[in-house]
């Protein structure tokens, strides 16, 4: 069990008073800290919503385009990045597609959202392998036998580009791609025909183990996910916890992690990292979070939260995988 969840429910049951929030509790002393230079509580609304679309220029791959953008918008909205509403994304769709017709790329359109991706896959190849049933008797003289099995394999490789709006400028265009392979043991047929349900079976996986385990795509995190704040902080027990204005509807829950950063010179700089704290006493505009007490100097009102990565489960072993995989890039 989470450490700062014991030390905040142990102070909770000694006081008799665990259906109190605990920015509500009568020994949570509140801590004075100063403020960030300029702050201004910030929150999200429409016009820090993304747009997420097929390019204008997809061609054969037009509707593989329109896919890998459904996939991407729903990852980006489980990561709490905002999403333009529906009624407002089809007019800022339809004025991406007319400048981007344009050769001066002029867009001067609606601006309920502040960026757009724009995703285009220029290439699928899939193909089919037979493999026939095999038996053999190892040097101990036992016998063996492997089942016969077709394997389908699907590629391919595209790109995604953010657009700051109205003005259309490219702030990052990053490639796509990915392999995913299947296999069915004992097939009827020794043909391996590729059927519209496995090869979309096939480009559901990849395009879903792309975004989600893809170092580019979970780059994207930094650059779109919303900058929440911290808000204040309350001393309970000796222990300092951070209230942030990320709530419940914006991604805030149980032992997820958080990124902590400092803007300098229109950059951010990460200073350190946080988890939330017993989400059930949060609601949807605030919550808590813990932080290394190394770093609460550093920690001021209006200190930039973003959300992190969930952590993978011991049983995703892609995710597990990718994981190793950066810590050694």
């Amino acid at each position: 069990m989470n450490k700062y969840f014991l030390i905040l429910l142990l102070a909770l049951l000694t006081s008799g008073c665990l259906t109190t929030k605990p920015d509500m509790h009568p020994k949570l002393g509140q801590v004075v800290l100063a403020k960030e230079d300029s702050f201004k509580l910030e929150k999200a609304d429409n016009l820090d919503a993304i747009v997420v679309m097929a390019g204008i220029e997809t061609g054969k791959y037009a509707n593989e385009s329109k896919e890998y953008a459904k996939l991407l918008q729903k990852s980006f909205s489980d990561r709490g990045i905002v999403i333009a509403e529906r009624e407002l994304t089809d007019s800022v769709k339809k004025e991406i597609q007319f400048s981007s017709a344009m050769t001066d790329e002029s867009y001067n359109g609606p601006k309920e959202a502040s960026k757009a991706a724009l995703v285009t896959i220029d290439a699928v190849t899939v193909g089919s392998n037979y493999t026939p049933r095999k038996s053999w008797t190892d040097k101990k003289g036992k016998y063996h036998t492997s089942d016969a099995y077709c394997s389908y394999k699907l590629e391919f490789s595209g790109k995604v580009e953010i657009k700051k709006l109205p003005e259309m400028e490219l702030v990052q265009q990053f490639s796509i791609q990915d392999d995913t392979i299947q296999t069915q043991s004992n097939p009827s047929s020794s043909s391996c025909r590729l059927t519209d349900g496995i090869v979309g079976g096939l480009l559901i996986e990849s395009f879903n183990d792309s975004i989600n385990y893809g170092d580019q795509v979970n780059g994207l995190n930094t650059l779109l996910a919303p900058r929440h704040q911290v808000t204040g902080a309350f001393e309970l027990n000796g222990n300092i916890f951070f209230e942030t204005n990320i709530g419940l509807s914006n991604g805030a829950k149980d032992n997820r992690k958080v990124s902590l950063y400092k803007e300098l010179d229109g950059q951010l700089l990460q200073i350190g990292e946080g988890e939330f704290v017993d989400t059930k006493y949060a609601d949807q505009n605030s919550s808590f979070i813990a932080i290394d007490k190394d770093l609460h100097a550093l920690i001021k009102v209006g200190t930039i939260v973003k959300l992190s990565e969930d952590e993978c489960s011991w049983t995703d072993f892609k995710c597990l995988g990718s994981k190793i995989k950066k810590s050694f890039d």
